[in-house]
């Protein structure tokens, strides 16, 4: 994540404040990513994906689909967190650059 903010940063660039700020972008960053991967991954395993096969210990579909909404939910909510955690950082790295 350190080379990702030295990109981030730009060359040249080695102010503390603006190395922080930049690690701050970085972090949001990964955790976006992290959060959209596992949404993903949730939404291929569901009885609604293509392909979908049920196990036999598994719950019936109308039961996995309100625990994936649920779930999913519960994501969104993270996911615009992170969002709003990026949008400040960036703003703040901004304001330090210019």
């Amino acid at each position: 994540m350190e080379r990702l903010a030295e990109l981030i940063a730009g060359p040249g660039h080695t102010d503390a404040a603006v190395l922080e700020a930049a690690r701050d972008v970085a972090d949001a960053e990964f955790q976006l990513r992290r959060v959209r991967t596992f949404k993903t991954t949730l939404q291929r395993n569901t009885p609604l994906a293509p392909g979908w096969k049920a196990k036999e210990e598994a719950p019936p579909p109308a039961e996995s689909l309100l625990e994936l909404l649920r779930q999913l939910e519960s994501l969104d909510r993270y996911e615009r967190r992170a969002l709003s955690r990026r949008k400040f950082a960036i703003r703040r790295l901004n304001d330090l650059v210019s």
